[in-house]
């Protein structure tokens, strides 16, 4: 069960289409204008001069969140989907990190703080987690990106007719010792006294 969990938690996801950009800058606007306005909706439980101090941070992530799906739309090679992924964890861990040392509620009851805070610390580390998993893949591609350019296709294609015009081993020629004196001599003499069957063959007519 670890195991396969482990598994589907590094497995790289596909990037998305269209439509996830389109409803992500339409969240993100949503929540800039939202986040950006609270202090004038009259919420008793906000401490405003905190939140003022956190909005800057917060303003970060919606900038980048909105940036980075508008460039998606239009260029969305997998390398800068996670750099765009990446950027976005980071700034989302220092938005919570401000958020929970000025931490800008102040409810009555002291177990809800409590509750926001662990909330907080949660998010904290899961968008620290994506930011690591996402750096991993953006390394990932960028190198077998660069892989690629270095292998150029001249050189690819030269290294195929290498491989197929391969060098034929040369032919050892095995030179046979020199036969003896006496063996070439009865060589002579068997190549001179073997008779023609021409000359018998008009002997005998």
């Amino acid at each position: 069960m670890l195991r396969k969990l482990f598994k589907y938690a590094f497995a790289a996801p596909r990037v998305p289409g269209k439509g996830s950009y389109f409803a992500s800058l339409a969240v993100f606007i949503i929540l800039l204008y939202v986040v950006n306005n609270l202090r004038y909706m009259g919420i008793t439980q906000l401490n405003e001069p905190a939140l003022i101090s956190c909005l800057w941070s917060l303003n970060i992530v919606f900038g980048l969140a909105i940036v980075g799906n508008f460039i998606l739309l239009l260029y969305r090679p997998v390398w800068f989907f996670y750099l765009v992924q990446t950027l976005i964890s980071a700034a989302v861990v220092n938005a919570f990190w401000f958020m929970y040392f000025l931490f800008p509620f102040e409810f009555n009851i002291t177990g809800i703080n409590t509750g926001i805070r662990v909330i907080i610390i949660f998010i904290m580390i899961c968008s620290f987690l994506a930011f690591l998993l996402d750096l991993y893949y953006f390394g990932i591609h960028v190198s077998f990106k660069r892989k690629r350019s270095i292998a150029s296709p001249e050189l690819v294609e030269q290294g195929e007719n290498n491989s197929a015009v391969q060098p034929q081993p040369e032919q050892l020629t095995v030179n046979s010792p020199p036969l003896p004196a006496e063996t070439q001599t009865e060589n002579e003499y068997t190549q001179v006294s073997k008779p023609d069957p021409g000359s018998q063959k008009s002997d005998q007519k």
